[in-house]
């Protein structure tokens, strides 16, 4: 009796050893399993990356992501979650019509050379009076600056009531045809060069010979100092001078310090002491 009662005694001993071995062995597992188990699969050396980056503190930080704005970075927000995961901007409807482009046109859109073929501005303007001296406006193919809008610009400057037109000296209209008076030609510097020889422009002034008021390509996109950021009117400047000279007329000198400049005054050198002024008759007024 008592021998039974002590193996009953030892049972669950036995049991209890057993359990926890078991125990044991399964927490062994699991911890293997979330730690180097999971460790193996997620390693850089499983995705293809050297295992010799598989040291957290060996992987390489991710790359910035780059903003609407060019130049600065912002730090990628871990809480994001992986780059793959990150959905993409929508694409804009084909249907919806996206915003013009802003051109700014440089020094370096202006090529040195070009092929001396030009594109004729199309159409005319109306005569601004009786016996209209008759031009045409044309750019080198190379350059970046639209026909139309050109020969536009060139036409008002013409026709304003401070030009040459001024109190009925003279008359102009454009034409796309071989039946006018002079050219306005805008090239490129060699090509101006070429075409102003055998004056020595340099590749950096114009001139107004032969026919032809040759602007210089380089000096319409970017102006001059005198002028600083005011391009519009030192265009103006440059038609009206260099046209200047094909209705006869000479260069001038600054009549005094700060007075306006005559526009024939070489005012690409510079306007010698006097304020720059892009018309012949500046005081001139619309009748």
């Amino acid at each position: 009796m008592s021998h039974k009662h002590r193996i009953k005694r030892r049972r669950p001993r036995f049991i209890e050893v057993g359990a926890i071995a078991l125990s044991f062995g399964l927490g062994v597992g699991t911890s293997w399993w979330f730690t180097d188990g999971r460790s193996a699969i997620e390693s850089p050396g499983a995705s293809g990356v050297s295992e010799t980056q598989s040291d957290p503190s060996d992987t390489p930080s991710p790359m910035p992501l780059e903003t609407s704005e060019p130049g600065t970075p912002e730090t990628v927000d871990e809480n994001v979650g992986p780059l793959s995961a990150i959905d993409p901007p929508p694409m804009p409807s084909f249907t919806e019509k996206l915003p013009d482009p802003l051109i700014s046109v440089t020094e370096d859109d202006i090529v040195k050379t070009g092929s001396g073929e030009f594109n004729i501005a199309d159409g005319g303007s109306e005569a601004s009076g009786e016996n209209p001296t008759k031009y045409r406006v044309e750019v080198e193919k190379e350059l970046p600056f639209n026909i139309d809008d050109t020969a536009k610009f060139i036409d008002e400057t013409l026709a304003d009531p401070r030009g040459w037109g001024a109190e009925g000296k003279h008359a102009f209209q454009r034409v796309s045809d071989d039946s006018y008076d002079f050219r306005i030609v805008i090239a490129t510097p060699d090509t101006v060069d070429e075409l102003c020889a055998p004056l020595r422009t340099n590749g950096k002034v114009s001139c107004g010979r032969d026919g032809r008021a040759t602007l210089n390509g380089l000096r319409w996109a970017v102006g001059v100092d005198g002028f600083g950021d005011d391009i519009d009117n030192y265009r103006r400047y440059l038609v009206a001078h260099e046209f200047g000279h094909l209705l006869g007329y000479q260069h001038e000198k600054c009549p005094a310090p700060g007075a306006l400049a005559p526009v024939m005054v070489q005012q690409t050198h510079s306007t010698q002491g006097c304020e720059p002024n892009p018309w012949p008759f500046p005081n001139a007024k619309a009748d």
